[in-house]
């Protein structure tokens, strides 16, 4: 009788297709289950929300508003907050009545 055929370490070349599949197998399961929905439900119930504040001033209030608002959803994107819930904004008059001056802060709720 002739001898079994080996690879390098001592293992039998007609195991390792097996392993491999075994592999890829179990790999993609894990893929499969952190990419699921459930996998999204244990991670939103997990993190809590993260509320983020940033302030703007301008001569309207609606430009005021509107950077107070983008700043703090930036804010919420460059921490790595990407599921952003929502943006309010709220504002004060300050200054004389022919030359106002608004102050808005801008607040974010978000989470990863």
């Amino acid at each position: 009788m002739g001898a079994i055929p080996r690879t390098r370490g001592g293992r039998c070349g007609k195991l390792r297709p097996m392993r491999r599949r075994e592999f890829i197998g179990k790999a993609a399961a894990l893929v499969l289950l952190v990419t699921s929905p459930v996998a999204d439900a244990i991670a939103e119930t997990s993190q809590p929300d993260q509320v983020i504040t940033a302030t703007a001033t301008a001569s309207s209030e609606s430009s005021a508003c509107s950077a107070a608002r983008g700043k703090a959803y930036n804010l919420c994107m460059v921490r790595n907050f990407f599921n952003i819930i929502g943006v309010t904004c709220t504002c004060t008059q300050r200054g004389s009545a022919t030359a106002p001056m608004w102050e808005c802060e801008g607040t974010a709720t978000c989470k990863k």
